[in-house]
Parts: C-alpha cells; sequence; structure tokens
C-alpha cells in the first residue's frame, strides 16, 4: 500500500471518529461545576469543612447528572 494511500486513511478514520464525537457531546450536554466556589475558604483544616465540601461537591455534581447532563469540574 502506498503510503499517501495510507495518510488518507487515516485521516478518513480520524475524521469520522471526531465527527461521532461531536455527535455524542451534542446529545450529551455538560454543564459545569467550579468546585473551589463550593468552599468558604481556600483551606479545609478540619474533618468537618471536608465533610462539609464533599457533601456540597456531591450535591451539585448529582443534580447536574439527574438533569440528564454530564459534569465538568474546574
Amino acid at each position: 500500500m502506498p503510503a499517501w494511500s495510507f495518510l488518507v486513511f487515516c485521516f478518513c478514520v480520524l475524521r469520522c471518529e471526531a465527527s461521532a464525537t461531536r455527535a455524542w457531546q451534542a446529545n450529551n450536554p455538560a454543564a459545569g461545576v467550579r468546585a473551589a466556589y463550593l468552599s468558604p475558604s481556600i483551606y479545609l483544616e478540619t474533618e468537618a469543612d471536608v465533610e462539609s465540601y464533599v457533601a456540597k461537591l456531591k450535591a451539585e455534581l448529582l443534580d447536574i447528572i439527574q438533569s440528564g447532563k454530564r459534569a465538568r469540574i474546574s
């Protein structure tokens, strides 16, 4: 097989994969969670701070997932 035909094949495969990915993303919208904004301070110093933060993060993520969206953490 000539090198150019292999390159054409690879290009076609990659283009098809990209198209499938875009279609999947269009059917599965995303919503973002800014994890740092869920904490009242920049430090978690106690177990209670960690428990509170994790509970808030979990609630936000579950709300997004239950609404049929993908969760994106930033």
